[in-house]
């Protein structure tokens, strides 16, 4: 057997590889604000849970010559398991050469047909983190609510900033701390724009639309959001939006440290040094050079009590 170049023993194209792990390019994915990236050493392992053992109220006064008091902090500890995302760009040939005889064409080919194929990887991320944190399963009991009639937003005799205080006040109850973070599906940003409440206490504003910057001051929320990424279903062919009609409210560590005490609500574990750019290849048959791109990654919630849960936020 004939011994690998060094081209082909590389496991990994360094150049490509930077490129890609900029992240998504279009800045409209929502889904790590919930699920923060979190590297890991390892595809699987234990991930530390929070538990009620950190609210538990001790008994810390020594009197001289006593003894001091001991506490063991136990934690909750689930298994994650890392799941891999691949896929191929392709780049025939014929583009290649076109684009390297055009001496002014503002454009590396190379890099845009690897960013196009980590883009394709990042949006299933997308939907998969957002897809986890609109599941009503996934939060504690008490933790979502689905509103009807007069409590939705488009009711103009709904109360926004009420019902969100209240849901606020769900999580500082079972946390310690007010959510960080609220990530709205674009009907129901589209109902608080000209929701009345809402207009009323923007109404010496100069801005003609409700901004985020807007929301966060009204809901008294540091990060806000909207998801507007879209999704084909793979049967009818029509593009929908992932978050349909929800709002999810959440606490997350902003530390990025998945073994702290504090009850971040979700993270997302990824192997360390990935996403990766594997070596380009050229395939005879069919004239074309592929990129390959590959990620693994889990998104995982760890603290329920962290998030809240908010469904049919309009009426549709």
């Amino acid at each position: 057997m004939p011994q690998l170049s060094l081209r082909q023993a590389k496991v990994v194209d360094p150049i490509l590889t930077r490129y890609v792990q900029l992240g998504p390019k279009q800045g409209r994915m929502v889904g790590n604000l919930l699920f923060p990236r979190v590297p890991v050493g390892k595809r699987s392992g234990r991930i530390i849970k929070h538990s009620d053992e950190a609210f538990a109220l001790m008994d810390t006064r020594r009197t001289p010559g006593g003894r001091t008091k001991r506490v063991a902090v136990v934690y909750g500890s689930e298994y994650y398991e890392l799941y891999q995302d691949k896929i191929e760009g392709e780049l025939p040939i014929e583009l290649l050469e076109e684009a390297e005889s055009e001496k002014d064409l503002p454009i590396n080919l190379q890099k845009a047909t690897s960013r196009k194929a980590k883009n394709v990887i990042d949006l299933r991320l997308e939907y998969d983190q957002l897809s986890l944190a609109s599941s009503p399963a996934a939060y504690s009991s008490g933790f979502t609510e689905v509103l009807s009639g007069s409590s939705q937003w488009t009711d103009p005799t709904s109360r926004p900033k009420a019902q969100m205080n209240d849901w606020r006040e769900a999580i500082r109850s079972e946390t310690g701390v007010y959510p960080n973070t609220a990530i709205f599906a674009p009907k129901a940003f589209n109902a608080l724009d000209i929701h009345p409440e809402v207009r009323d206490q923007f109404k010496y504003v100069k801005d003609d639309s409700l901004t985020i910057g807007m929301v966060q001051r009204f809901f008294n929320i540091k990060k806000c959001a909207v998801a507007t990424c879209l999704v084909k279903d793979p049967v009818t062919g029509l593009k929908r939006d992932i978050l349909q009609n929800e709002v999810i409210l959440a606490y997350v560590n902003e530390e990025l440290d998945p073994e702290a005490i504090e009850p971040s609500f979700g993270y997302t574990y990824t192997l360390k040094g990935y996403p990766i750019a594997l070596p380009s290849y050229y395939e005879e048959n069919r004239e074309t050079w592929f990129f390959p791109v590959k990620s693994e990654r889990s998104p995982i919630i760890t603290y329920n009590g962290a998030g809240f849960l908010v469904q049919n936020v309009t009426q549709n």
